[in-house]
């Protein structure tokens, strides 16, 4: 299959799962002699973990037996990420994660965000839930010292929804 053959089929799994382009783009693009697939998500309600799923199965490479080192050549790279001009809408999480950064700064402990799994700490803001798939947020909030946490809030509400994006795909996947 040729790296156009492979990216029209990245296109119609996608399509299959009901995203449009404009929702989600296809990109690829010779790298030497290997193919890179870059997979856009344009719409911040989607989860990027249920994109990874449905676009891992198009990527391969070959690994030295050996060193398990990645062989150069006919290899197929698949890359997704946000874009960064369709952020998650966080809005939903901020006046809690406000609320929880503004005890944190006067108490110095950890708050739970009302409504969520999520706890942020002085340290770093991390998932407190059972689902294992999930990943830390590893924020060092202490750096950020400023009266509004103007920015911080935002950021951190952003990963809850995305993270919850995420959950809420796994959820519906093993049902």
């Amino acid at each position: 299959m040729t790296s156009t053959e492979k990216a029209k089929a990245i296109r119609a799994a996608l399509k299959e799962a009901g995203f449009t382009s404009r929702q989600v783009s296809v990109r690829h693009r010779y790298v030497g002699y290997s193919s890179s697939f870059n997979i856009t998500i344009k719409d911040g309600n989607i989860s990027e973990m249920q994109v990874k799923n449905i676009c891992k199965r198009f990527e391969s490479y070959e690994t030295d037996e050996r060193t398990g080192e990645i062989l150069e050549g006919g290899n197929d790279y698949i890359l997704v990420e946000r874009d960064n001009h369709a952020p998650v809408d966080g809005s939903e999480y901020l006046d809690a994660v406000k609320n929880a950064l503004a005890k944190l700064e006067r108490e110095g402990q950890g708050e739970k965000i009302e409504g969520t799994r999520w706890t942020i700490f002085k340290q770093q803001c991390c998932f407190l839930g059972n689902c294992q798939a999930l990943e830390k947020l590893n924020w060092d909030v202490s750096r950020f010292r400023c009266p509004e946490w103007d920015g911080v809030a935002e950021s951190i509400a952003e990963a809850i929804k995305a993270k919850e994006l995420d959950a809420a795909y796994l959820a519906r996947k093993s049902a």
